[in-house]
């Protein structure tokens, strides 16, 4: 088994919440995003764009906050199946800046696939990680993804709120 380290694909992503949260009932919004073939190392990626559709269900309970995400992707490669993806993310304020983050996400791969993954239909993958709120708009988040079979990842995400929230 080969080490690899780079670079992988690089995504990009739109949330628009078209109902606000309130007392007893969670925002809701929907998210857009593309994955850009943009990997050093053909382990590191996958060929093709990617593009994903989905449903975020969001409450927040004073000092952690809950996502709870529905995800369909429509792959770019032909050899690959198209996936749902279910998954429950916190974050835990541990001060006004600093934040714990932790996701459990479960992806299913849809239809018939002919590559060498033929096999892998259903995937688990825990992060766990760091964020840091820069400004009213800027938030940073740092971490690690375990996934099945040892395979560990280190990911680094920024986020822009347009409307400071």
């Amino acid at each position: 088994m080969r080490s690899v380290s780079g670079f992988g694909d690089l995504d990009t992503t739109l949330d628009y919440e078209f109902l606000r949260e309130r007392r007893y009932r969670p925002a809701l919004s929907v998210e857009g995003k593309v994955k850009w073939p943009t990997a050093e190392d053909p382990d590191l990626g996958d060929p093709g764009r990617d593009y994903t559709l989905g449903l975020i269900a969001s409450k927040d309970f004073v000092f952690i906050d809950l996502d709870l995400n529905v995800l369909y992707t429509f792959t770019g490669d032909r050899e690959k199946e198209d996936m749902v993806e279910v998954s429950l993310a916190s974050e835990w304020h541990m001060t006004y800046y600093v934040g714990l983050i932790a996701e459990v996400a479960n992806v299913r791969r849809m239809g018939s696939l002919r590559g060498p993954d033929a096999g892998d239909r259903n995937e688990t993958e825990v992060l766990v990680g760091l964020s840091w709120q820069v400004s009213k708009y800027l938030k940073f988040e740092q971490g690690i993804v375990f996934k099945e079979h040892g395979i560990k990842e280190a990911v680094v995400a920024w986020e822009w709120s347009f409307g400071g929230d």
